[in-house]
């Protein structure tokens, strides 16, 4: 059994990517990468982060 979390400290995510594909050419990014080959932004983190109980984050 795991044990609960403890809700005096906060949950941070390691980091986060954002990418507009619109402003700024990657020339690593490929059509081959699938679901991730599109504008990334933050607006469409924040409700994961309240879903899965994150406290803050670190973006890089």
């Amino acid at each position: 059994m795991e044990p609960l979390p403890d809700k005096t400290k906060p949950r941070i995510d390691a980091h986060q990517h954002f990418w507009n594909l619109e402003k700024v050419a990657y020339p690593w990014l490929t059509a081959g990468f699938g679901p991730i080959y599109r504008t990334i932004e933050a607006p469409e983190l924040e409700p994961l982060l309240r879903e899965n109980g994150i406290d803050r984050t670190v973006i890089v």
